[in-house]
């Protein structure tokens, strides 16, 4: 399979998605900054990794591989490789990886960025709904339906990653207690960003009787680097960086307070309690767990449901599950249907300049 994993800069939220895809399908993953590789080398130690500069990872890839699975659009690709390609006369096929079924993308024109794609990796009829929506599915010459593969590849291991959540997570908490997790979506500025607008609630006002998880996305914490020092110290409050794989995560949770993340659809296959925060919406994703409107009730309000959510939500979580991940019996089986796309497609279109 000469298709590579590519991920240019510290963009850590690609990492999984793209390390454990490379490792179902034995393929490298080529990356830029030593922060990731350390991750990498932690958390997914069975990925063939190479760590190579900005100046000479588009030339190593070019001379080797004829496809890249990227999380990235084809035009950031192509300014990446733009150089290379001229100077070697090879164009690199960028196979967009979806990486997450956020709601976000419903309301901006990230979608729509996606109009150069040739292949796409999508969970499900889901995400291939919505390309549809966003005028791209059909303009694509392939889709190909991948599953929940990140859940797939943590039952792989799940020795290896439930371990590995004791050791870094839950035995940071002094006490056994309910887990919640906070793990917002990340906005642009301090007037959007979850931060600004709810975290120093739910710190306030986190009772004693919880353990809670604050995991914050890596944009965000490029707006709040010193995120932590500006909360309260509590025993009973983690804030998680650098801690990648989600589905190990989401296994040890007891309830997930939610926005408008991609997480809310990785959670529905544990069929656990959602808790979403602000006003109530009409999407696929909030009839599946209870919104709390009022900011000042958001504890009495998991206290009140957190044994009974599941359920009360149980049919419509399973049903949205299996709208949003196909069912896929072989990972061999997509593994040759993309090997096969990649090949007809080039031989159709010029892969050199």
């Amino acid at each position: 399979m000469d298709i590579a994993g590519f991920i240019y800069g510290s963009d850590t939220h690609y990492i999984d998605h793209l390390a454990p895809l490379c490792d179902l399908f034995n393929i490298p993953l080529f990356i830029t900054e030593e922060s990731l590789e350390r991750q990498i080398q932690k958390f997914y130690p069975t990925v063939i990794t190479y760590l190579e500069s900005k100046e000479t990872i588009c030339k190593k890839i070019l001379k080797n591989y004829r496809a890249i699975f990227s999380c990235l659009p084809s035009p950031m690709i192509r300014k990446i490789f733009f150089f290379e390609e001229h100077v070697m006369r090879k164009k690199i096929l960028p196979i967009w990886a979806a990486h997450g079924n956020s709601d976000k993308g419903r309301n901006t024109l990230f979608m729509e960025a996606l109009f150069e794609e040739k292949i796409a990796l999508v969970y499900g009829q889901n995400m291939i709904d919505f390309l549809d929506q966003k005028n791209v599915l059909k303009k694509l010459y392939a889709h190909i339906q991948v599953g929940n593969y990140r859940h797939h590849y943590y039952l792989q291991r799940k020795l290896f990653y439930d371990r590995l959540v004791i050791n870094e997570v839950t035995s940071k908490f002094r006490e056994k207690k309910p887990i919640l997790l906070y793990a917002p979506t990340w906005g642009r500025d301090e007037k959007t960003s979850p931060v600004t607008l709810d975290l120093p609630k739910i710190v306030s006002d986190l009772p004693d009787h919880y353990n809670l998880i604050v995991k914050m996305h890596p944009n965000t914490l490029t707006l709040h680097p010193h995120l932590e020092n500006k909360m309260e110290n509590r025993p009973n409050l983690l804030f998680l960086y650098d801690f990648a794989p989600i589905y190990p995560l989401l296994n040890v949770i007891d309830g997930l307070i939610g926005d408008f993340s991609s997480i809310n659809y990785d959670f529905l296959t544990f069929e656990k309690p959602l808790f979403f925060l602000g006003e109530k919406e009409k999407t696929a994703i909030r009839e599946c767990g209870i919104t709390i409107e009022n900011r000042a009730e958001i504890f009495q309000t998991i206290d009140k449901h957190l044994f009974d959510e599941s359920k009360m939500f149980k049919e419509k979580k399973q049903t949205l599950y299996a709208y949003t991940f196909s069912l896929v019996k072989s990972y061999e089986m997509v593994q040759k249907q993309i090997e096969q796309t990649v090949e007809k497609y080039l031989e159709e279109e010029l892969d050199f300049l």
